[in-house]
């Protein structure tokens, strides 16, 4: 049991940190398709100024403009990045990313 509920946090995590990176990618190119894919149909996008856009307006509002096909990127730095389960939702899950 406990090696079914590891191995199923495992896919979880895995799961989340390639969603963010797939996201990070998408804003770094402003790729609408991505943008589409990611973001949900029911979005609603509450910007700093207190502004409610929806997905569309959201993937809209990306400057300079939102390219709709794939931009070759030769790097991308990027911060490491770990999934942990929220103490809120039960036990503190042990960090599987440290080193």
């Amino acid at each position: 049991m406990l090696i079914r509920g590891l191995a199923a946090l495992l896919t979880v995590q895995s799961t989340i940190l390639q969603l963010e990176e797939q996201w990070r990618v998408a804003q770094y190119t402003n790729d609408a398709a991505a943008y589409s894919r990611l973001l949900a149909p029911d979005l609603t996008f509450i910007g700093t100024s207190g502004s409610l856009r929806d997905r569309a307006d959201y993937i809209a509002s990306r400057w300079p403009v939102v390219s709709s096909r794939p931009v070759t990127i030769a790097t991308v730095p990027n911060m490491p990045m770990a999934a942990r389960r929220h103490p809120a939702h039960g036990h503190r899950a042990p960090d599987l990313t440290a080193r």
